[in-house]
């Protein structure tokens, strides 16, 4: 049987250990970008409003990017292009 206070601390750990997976919680958004038509575009940049977080279209158009679990928008930028601005819903969907 475990003493209280290993018991303690354990319990404290566990609870830093859940704050921690909260508070840096990510996802993963991944999609292809497309031009007018349906061709895909090669090197677009695709990053998460207010964070660091950012990748680029490889050469069949698609991306995979993590972003924190609280971003709302990707913006999606290519030179000849006009930028898009996307939704991010909770379960990490992009709106088009």
């Amino acid at each position: 049987m475990l003493a209280k206070s290993t018991l303690m601390r354990l319990l404290i750990a566990a609870g830093f250990l859940l704050f921690a997976n909260i508070l840096f919680a990510q996802k993963t958004v991944t999609g292809i970008v497309t031009d007018d038509n349906g061709q895909p575009v090669v090197g677009a940049t695709v990053d998460a409003k207010g964070s660091s977080a950012a990748t680029q279209t490889n050469s069949e158009g698609k991306f995979s990017i993590t972003v924190p679990n609280g971003a709302k928008t990707l913006a999606v930028t290519s030179i000849g292009f006009t930028s898009q601005e996307l939704a991010i819903d909770n379960q990490g969907n992009v709106s088009v």
